[in-house]
């Protein structure tokens, strides 16, 4: 027979018995309504009242009706006006294309870890949502999923959620994204014995492939360098500002006056050969075709498309021999071998513009463990 230790509380504080078990059962009330729960000791029950209670009172202000796909559209609205309009577009791709399919019919209240990760396993195994892509990269699933766990964690900040049910999300169902492929160096000496050819004739069209030279000796984003003009060279310094990033959200090139992330503005060091290389650029530059005073000018004196800069490169490998990675793949080139060498992972963190350092180990975790084998096995000779 249950034991009752305790009299009946005021209202809402409830009511605690030792059951036969040895566990602990309260009773209180919540707005006139009766509620139980069972705890392993008194001490528990009491607490776990006392946090129920708080959830309640809490929960007052929540609108349980709002529904995921219109916090979505809020939360675009409201917290994401400031960032470029490619970004934009690409954050509203997330929602049209996957989370409102998958998660839109729900209130933000009735989300759960189970609700998300069984939505996010759904993704990861069919093609439904979006007609117009084949398949889902792993890489684009976890960006959706990084979006959408950041605009959950802002609902909680503006008081309509009491907690995050994203933080308990593991998307392990989710290959981890594909590993960086860069250049090696027996590949990039091919390519920079061959740039160097290119960038010293004067063949028509040939300086269109100093670009690649410049992105393999800076690791800056192409976007970056697109941008850049003459003005951001400090010839005397050795040093190149970067403050701007060329987008192309309906296809055309713009340049945005923000980077892609703070970080991303910067003024970095550039080595003597990059600076030759740019003087010598410069020598060659007319004003009155290039009218936007780009250090890499189309061929018609504007910016250039990320779709024929891709197969320039493309061509170039072919040429080298070298199987084509992508334009990516020089700037991870570019931190690879900085790496190899033994540089700072926090001064390379700093070069590339990554937002933390983290960022980088993430990215090139291969790399920084090659160097710690390197480390290991040379501690071999010292005992």
């Amino acid at each position: 027979m249950a034991k009752k230790t305790a009299k009946r509380r005021g209202n809402n504080e409830g009511s605690y018995m030792q059951l036969p078990s040895g566990k602990w059962r309260a009773l209180y009330t919540l707005q006139g309504e009766r509620k139980s729960l069972t705890a392993e000791t008194k001490e528990d029950a009491v607490h776990a009242v006392a946090m129920a209670i708080a959830d309640f009172e809490k929960r007052k202000g929540i609108n349980d009706d709002l529904l995921v796909s219109e916090w979505l559209y809020m939360y675009m609205t409201r917290y994401m006006s400031h960032t470029t309009e490619e970004t934009q577009i690409g954050y509203q791709r997330f929602i049209d294309n996957y989370l409102i399919p998958a998660f839109g019919k729900y209130k933000l209240t009735e989300l759960t870890v189970s609700i998300l990760e069984e939505g996010y396993a759904t993704m990861f195994q069919s093609k439904q949502y979006n007609a117009k892509e084949k398949e889902y990269s792993h890489s684009t699933l976890n960006s959706v999923a990084v979006f959408f766990k950041k605009s959950l964690k802002r609902a909680v900040a503006n008081g309509l959620l009491l907690h995050n049910p994203h933080e308990g999300v593991q998307l392990h169902k989710l290959r981890p994204p594909k590993e960086v492929t860069a250049y090696t160096a027996d590949e990039q000496s091919i390519m920079v014995a061959k740039l160097n050819e290119k960038i010293t004739s004067d063949a028509p069209y040939d300086f269109l492939y100093g670009i690649f030279y410049f992105l393999l000796g800076t690791g800056l984003r192409i976007g970056e360098a697109e941008a850049l003009t003459w003005n951001d060279v400090n010839f005397e310094e050795k040093t190149i500002t970067i403050n701007k990033i060329v987008t192309e959200p309906h296809g055309s090139p713009i340049v945005n006056d923000r980077t892609k992330t703070a970080a991303g503005c910067r003024v970095i060091s550039v080595s003597d050969k990059i600076i030759d290389y740019l003087a010598e650029l410069k020598e060659k530059n007319d004003p009155e075709r290039n009218f936007r005073n780009l250090i890499f000018v189309s061929s018609t004196g504007n910016f250039r498309t990320s779709a024929n800069t891709r197969r320039l490169l493309q061509r170039f490998c072919d040429e080298c021999g070298i199987e084509y990675r992508g334009l990516h793949a020089l700037r991870h080139t570019w931190a690879t071998r900085a790496l190899e060498a033994g540089i700072d992972v926090k001064k390379v963190s700093v070069m590339l513009g990554h937002k933390n350092v983290v960022t980088t180990m993430n990215i090139y975790q291969h790399v920084l463990k090659e160097s710690q084998d390197e480390v290991a096995d040379m501690m071999n000779v010292f005992i």
